[in-house]
């Protein structure tokens, strides 16, 4: 009986530890389940994330884990571009700054900018700023390039009226003689506005001013009495006499803008003068205290108006300094580069400085007035690196939240007293060119820009020439690409007619070195003492490639040409400079060889050395 009960208490003892055994069992197969369930419920929330295309939550782990995420995938791409050393070093610099920043430099604020989507570096307007310095072309020809314009990729122009605004009452002497009428500047808008073209007006604010400091009645704003280009921004008139009223005349001609460029590059002797010397500031906060005063007012009176300045002054500052300016909530900049080595002139830290201070960043690049002051047709290979160069800025610069727009600069003067350089309708080629390359920013690859650009840029330019193949190695052997003078464009004949002019420049400047400089007969000295070989003369001037009075009836003809063609573009001052400036030089030097050729042979008699 004691052996029974003992056996039955151990078998029960027994189903007791079975029962927990199976109990565990149990229990440890259901949280394996629920586990498996919120995993799997876990990986269809993420995958609904990221159908929907929502980059951050607001969950702090789940902020954490992309952020992890993300810099795994910036040290893979640093890994594949160690072979390049400037990528690299772009890169590097944008993983450090997220990682000082760390964990609120994604997503959140500023430092969303650093990893920006795909396509999101696309910029909403492609301006091509108008130059009329000193050099108006007609109206009419104006209204006729608009619509080209427009069907080339522009949706914005940017208008330099300088002296050739309308100016009025006080200001009346800022325009020059032949300025355009306010009729016409409303008709010229009234197009742009028809083509959807936005026009944003630059006026000279503080440096570039010359159009107005040459002048008797504004001398006394000058920075610097000797150098007419800057205003002293520690003259309190600079603002109430000139600057103001400017900006409001322009206002009342241009009511409906967004933006209003109020330049600022380039000011050279900034706090130079006994006034701003006496404030004992530095050149940077008087910059920053009169384009402060320039914006606000801006802002505060015309209202949904943007500033614009050129951001070359700025380029040298510290973030701290650019931060605390203030100028961030102002202005937005338009950085200018006509190389194609921007990240020369541009440094990274740069972008990251400008991408921490202002929310929409323009840039530049220059189809025309950038590569010669004296230049008479635009370098088509130097203009096209450069905006190749500057779409590829804008693919691969995640430091900047918005590249807001590309302008195509075409300058007519390097500045208000320098002589014309390209004139516009020669430098449609080049304009359209880059127009169409910028327009074709999204389809650009690491070979560059789509090659189908040069077919539409034929096109464009209405070539119907079947063997004008053009490419880019093309354009590096011939960077004129003469053959285009045969195509139907806003000012094909003005390019033929550059074409003629280079070859007749070459020639006479051939003739000039090698009868003045290269040959012993022909020289200053020889001329001078009136001393020379008859022969050695005759032969030279008149069997030398071209004869010399040929050269001169062509130089006549070309002249009576030149003027019958660019009357169709621009008034008769116009003409009368570029004439001037381009053809009587080489007239002159022709004359002189003639004159100096006769008075040479008329001798039939010398002095014994030494001359005297």
């Amino acid at each position: 009986m004691v052996y029974l009960i003992n056996f039955i208490q151990k078998i029960r003892h027994k189903h007791y530890i079975i029962g927990f055994i199976v109990l565990t069992f149990i229990c440890t197969f259901l949280i394996v389940q629920l586990m498996s369930y919120n995993v799997e419920n876990g990986k269809r929330s993420l995958k609904s994330v990221d159908t929907k295309h929502e980059a951050f939550e607001t969950d702090d782990k789940h902020f954490e884990r992309v952020e992890v995420k993300q810099k795994k995938a910036t040290v893979e791409r640093l890994i594949k571009k160690q072979r390049d050393p400037e990528l690299y070093e772009e890169e590097m610099d944008m993983f450090d700054d997220a990682s000082r920043n760390f964990p609120n430099s994604l997503g959140r604020g500023q430092g969303a900018s650093l990893r920006r989507p795909k396509g999101s570096w696309e910029v909403p307007l492609r301006v091509v700023h108008l130059d009329l310095k000193g050099a108006p072309p007609k109206m009419k020809y104006l209204h006729s390039l608009l619509p080209l314009l427009a069907l080339s990729g522009a949706n914005a122009i940017l208008i330099e009226y300088e002296d050739m605004f309308p100016y009025t009452d006080t200001l009346r002497n800022l325009s020059a003689h032949n300025a355009y009428t306010m009729d016409q500047v409303r008709a010229l808008l009234k197009t742009a506005a028809r083509l959807h073209l936005e026009v944003i007006p630059l006026v000279q604010t503080f440096g570039h001013l010359e159009f107005a400091l040459k002048l008797a009645e504004f001398r006394h704003l000058r920075e610097l009495d000797a150098f007419p280009q800057e205003v002293c921004p520690s003259n309190p008139h600079t603002f109430q006499d000139l600057v103001r009223e400017m900006v409001r005349q322009v206002m009342v001609a241009h009511p409906d803008i967004r933006y209003l460029h109020i330049g600022c590059d380039e000011v050279f002797h900034l706090g130079a003068c006994n006034a701003c010397s006496k404030r004992h500031k530095e050149p940077r906060v008087l910059f920053t205290e009169h384009v402060t005063l320039v914006a606000g007012h801006i802002r505060a009176e015309y209202h949904g108006v943007t500033p614009l300045i050129w951001d070359d002054m700025m380029r040298r500052w510290t973030q701290d300094t650019l931060r605390d300016s203030g100028l961030g909530d102002l202005v937005e900049p338009v950085v200018w580069v006509y190389a194609d080595d921007i990240s020369r002139l541009i440094p990274h830290y740069v972008w990251f400085m400008y991408g921490k201070v202002f929310p929409r960043i323009w840039v530049a690049g220059a189809f025309k007035g950038a590569y010669g002051e004296t230049a008479v047709v635009p370098d088509l290979r130097k203009s096209y690196d450069n905006h190749v160069a500057w779409l590829k800025v804008l693919h691969s610069t995640r430091a900047v939240q918005q590249f807001q727009a590309v302008v195509l600069t075409g300058w007519s003067r390097y500045d208000h007293f320098a002589v014309l350089c390209e004139l516009l309708p020669v430098s449609i080629p080049s304009l359209i060119l880059n127009l169409l390359l910028i327009s074709e920013e999204r389809k650009l690859t690491e070979g560059g820009p789509p090659p189908q650009v040069f077919h539409k840029w034929t096109n464009s330019l209405s070539c119907t020439h079947s063997r004008l193949k053009i490419t880019h190695e093309s354009l590096v052997q011939d960077r004129y690409q003469w053959e285009l003078s045969s195509c139907s464009f806003p000012g094909s004949n003005m390019y033929s007619i550059m074409a003629s002019y280079m070859s007749l420049r070459a020639r006479v400047e051939d003739m000039f070195s090698e009868l003045t400089d290269k040959q012993g007969w022909l020289t200053p000295y020889n001329v001078r003492h009136n001393f020379s070989s008859p022969w050695r003369l005759m032969t030279s001037f008149f069997s030398f490639q071209a004869n010399g009075e040929h050269l001169i009836r062509e130089l006549k003809d070309f002249r009576d040409l030149v003027t019958s063609v660019m009357t169709q573009y621009y008034d008769n001052h116009t003409i009368d400079e570029w004439i001037e400036q381009k053809v009587e030089p080489l007239m002159v030097k022709m004359l002189y060889l003639e004159k100096s050729v006769n008075s040479l042979t008329a001798r039939n008699t010398w002095p014994r050395r030494p001359l005297k």
